[in-house]
C-alpha cells in the first residue's frame, strides 16, 4: 500500500536511493511517478515538448519546400546559384519524412 514503508514502493525508492540514481533523470522520474501512483508531475513531459518540437521541425521543412516549389526550383537555382537544388530538396523530404516516422513511433 502507498505510504507503507514496508511495501513494494517503499522497497522500489529505496533501491533507486541505494544506488545513487540521479533524482533529475528520466528513470527516477518515471519510477518515482509510477510508485506514487502518478500523483505528482507527469515525468514524460520532457518527451511531450521533444515530440512538439520535432513535429514543429518536421512543419517548417515542409513549409519551405511547398515554398521553393512554388516559386519554382529551377527559379529559385537560377537565382541562388545552386547547382544541387533537386538533390537538396529530395534529401530534405526523405528527413522530414524519416523524422514524422520517427516521430509516430
Amino acid at each position: 500500500a502507498q505510504g507503507d514503508p514496508y511495501g513494494p514502493d517503499s522497497t522500489i525508492a529505496e533501491i533507486l536511493d541505494r544506488h545513487n540514481l540521479d533524482h533529475n533523470s528520466t528513470t527516477y522520474k518515471m519510477v518515482y511517478a509510477y510508485t506514487n501512483a502518478c500523483r505528482i508531475e507527469n515525468p514524460t513531459q520532457e518527451l511531450v515538448d521533444i515530440e512538439e518540437k520535432l513535429q514543429t521541425s518536421v512543419n517548417s521543412i515542409w513549409l519551405e519546400i511547398a515554398r521553393i516549389d512554388g516559386v519554382g526550383r529551377t527559379n529559385v537555382s537560377d537565382f541562388c546559384g545552386s547547382d544541387n537544388l533537386d538533390g537538396f530538396l529530395d534529401g530534405t523530404r526523405q528527413l522530414a519524412k524519416s523524422l514524422s516516422t520517427i516521430r509516430k513511433a
